[in-house]
Order: structure tokens, then sequence, then C-alpha cells
């Protein structure tokens, strides 16, 4: 979070505090985005489970047994984690795995070029973003590193690509099959 442009300690941490009331529902939403993209119909407890912890969190971002404290950096301010924290880590870690493990076993699954190419996107996506949220945990922990986490929002960029680029050339390729059929047809 961009917590340099607040000088008040404890507004800082109300507002890391407000973020992560609704970071934390991303767990849930992820899981669920990549079993519709992958069209699973099994495991949906996993889903059903992530949303139950998100749910579980969510109240709990707004007590200290989430953020403890603020800590000063040069570069800002960055929220002091608990046990709660740690918790959510662990869960998103184990999703991450989970997930990593469905996209590698649905590319090598497919012979689609395409399908594959939008699945090749999200696992970078998922992998980036992984990446990125597990650098922000030093400032967490007290060790002056930036927060890589602040741009999450580049590897989402680059999963909303790939799956909208190579599904609209994908449902262009299906309308123009369409349409010659249609056309030899009459």
């Amino acid at each position: 979070m961009f917590l340099m442009l607040v000088p008040d300690k404890g507004l800082a941490l109300y507002l890391c505090r407000i973020t992560h009331f609704f970071l934390v529902f991303q767990l849930g939403i992820s899981v669920h985005l990549l079993y519709r993209l992958l069209g699973r119909r099994k495991g949906w407890w996993f889903v059903y489970l992530c949303y139950a912890i998100s749910l579980f969190l969510m109240p709990l971002t707004l007590t200290h047994w989430y953020f403890q404290g603020i800590y000063e950096y040069a570069w800002g301010l960055s929220p002091q984690k608990n046990i709660l924290f740690d918790l959510f880590g662990l869960v998103s870690f184990a999703a991450i795995i989970w997930c990593a493990l469905l996209m590698v076993k649905a590319i090598r699954g497919t012979r689609d070029a395409g399908i594959k190419k939008i699945y090749l996107y999200v696992l970078a996506g998922v992998g980036l973003s992984a990446l990125f949220n597990f650098l922000s945990i030093p400032a967490s922990e007290g060790i002056g590193l930036y927060q890589l986490g602040n741009f999450t929002f580049i590897p989402i960029l680059l999963m909303t690509y790939g799956i909208f680029r190579h599904d609209i050339l994908t449902i262009n390729i299906y309308f123009s099959k369409r349409i010659l059929n249609i056309t030899l047809k009459a």
C-alpha cells in the first residue's frame, strides 16, 4: 500500500486493515476463477473452503490479531503482521501451489494451442503475483525492503491480456468457421 503519503500511523494502520478486509476475499475469488477457467467439475470443496476462510478472516483483519502496528521506513509505512496474517499467508501459499499444479496438469492435458496459451498466461500471472506478494512479507517483519505487492496489478493485467486476447481470437475463429459453413450450405 502506498502509505508514504499518510503521515499518521494510526490512520495508516486503519487503511491497511480496511484494504486487507477486502483483500482476503481475493483467495476465494482467485481459486473460483481458476476452477471456472479450467471447467473443473470435481474438487469444488476447495473453492468453498477458500471462501469460508476468507469470510472468517474478513472481520478479523480489523483487529490487532491481523496487523498489530506500523513500521516506519525511508520509503514509507508498512503494517506489522500478526498471527492471522500468517494464517492468511499459509492458506494463500497452499492455494497457489494447488492452483499451479492444476494449471500445469491442464497445460499438459490440452492439445489446443490457443487454450494452452491462455493457461500459460494465467500460470505466469499467478506465479508473478505470488512472487510479488511474497516479497512484501519482509517489510511486515521489520526489514526495510520495499513491498512489491503494491505492483500485483501487473501480473493481473498479464492474466487478463492472456485470457481475453486468446479467448477473443478463439471466438473470431469460431464465428469465421460458422459463417463459412452457413455460406457453403446456402
